[in-house]
């Protein structure tokens, strides 16, 4: 479910923003005026914490707590020029609570962003199944700094290899060093607690505690 908000001020509605992202978990915000940098920053430090990236890092806007998302640079994507942006939690020990974009640009052509509603998911569950998937984890996919990054999904993130381990987590860690190989399957919303799966599928490889059918049908 999506909250539609139509030009919001900045100062005076991020509790209203937080109210909506506990119903509706998704929250698009439509301004006929851009937003300076420094206004975004202020307002979603309202909502949450927000990560000052390291200064290796290219792309920062202002202060480093946004990051410009670009060919050639963060999130660069693919050869055609398609970026592969994500959540970017999803072979971390901890992920992102809230996740906020801002579009600098309209595209003419394309441009689609997909959301995936991971609680309807698993609301569509049986029950049985559903307290099955509380006992797994998934076994997640990492890497070593040994590897060069072409051998990474990374590629698809970063445009070089200092920049990826040099990219923070909330907590100001680095992202690399957070690498987890078991990650629980299912999670609560921060805000509402509603459970919903955690499932990244371009990085899990099985399931603990089943066998190689029983995860691979799973999967």
């Amino acid at each position: 479910m999506t909250a539609i908000i139509q030009e919001i001020n900045y100062e005076t509605d991020a509790s209203a923003v937080l109210e909506q992202l506990g119903d509706s978990r998704t929250v698009v915000i439509k301004n006929k005026n851009p937003v300076e940098p420094e206004t975004l920053i202020n307002f979603y430090k309202k909502i949450g914490d927000v990560v000052q990236q390291n200064k290796k890092v290219k792309g920062t806007v202002s202060t480093g707590e946004l990051v410009k998302v670009r060919q050639n640079g963060l999130f660069s994507g693919k050869d055609d020029g398609e970026l592969d942006w994500h959540s970017a939690g999803m072979n971390r020990t901890g992920h992102d609570d809230i996740v906020a974009m801002y579009m600098h640009q309209v595209a003419e052509s394309g441009g689609e962003t997909y959301f995936t509603d991971h609680q309807s998911a698993f609301d569509d569950l049986e029950e049985d199944v559903k307290e099955n998937l509380r006992k797994l984890n998934s076994k997640i996919v990492t890497y070593t700094a040994k590897m060069k990054l072409e051998k990474m999904y990374y590629k698809n993130i970063f445009s070089d290899e200092q920049t990826m381990m040099e990219f923070r987590d909330i907590d100001g860690n680095t992202s690399f060093e957070k690498q987890t190989p078991r990650k629980d399957l299912v999670v609560k919303h921060p805000l509402s607690r509603k459970e919903g799966l955690y499932f990244p599928w371009t990085v899990i490889r099985g399931f603990t505690g089943l066998d190689h059918d029983a995860q691979h049908k799973l999967y």
